[in-house]
């Protein structure tokens, strides 16, 4: 199965665990057999439309995808919710309502600048 992303959902799909992907900016451009971008954002081909706006909607996009990979065999193993939180430490956001350990919210961190 070839997977085509775009380049503001290819660390998100790297995190659930997938190693061989495509990236474009336009995934339809692309010979793919499914997409995973915004879910703003529309193709021709199957997608998954991830949501990467709240801490929350980042460890939901990266569950539903590495739930799919390894129901499809493209990866051996799941990456847990208390991987992704740990992930995620490093940047301050840790918990399930965005807030870090000093109270800062999502708005004070750019936590997909990795």
């Amino acid at each position: 199965m070839i997977i085509v992303t775009t380049p503001m959902c290819k660390k998100i799909v790297e995190i659930a665990g997938l190693k061989e992907f495509k990236v474009n900016k336009h995934p339809d451009k692309e010979e793919g057999d499914l997409a995973i971008l915004l879910s703003e954002s529309k193709v021709q081909m199957p997608s998954i439309a991830i949501k990467l706006n709240t801490f929350n909607q980042i460890k939901e996009s990266i569950l539903t995808l590495t739930n799919y990979f390894y129901e499809n065999n493209l990866i051996n193993q799941k990456i847990s919710e208390d991987e992704i939180l740990t992930i995620f430490d490093d940047y301050g956001c840790y918990d399930v309502y965005g807030y870090d350990k000093h109270g800062c919210d999502k708005y004070d961190y750019d936590i997909l600048n990795f």
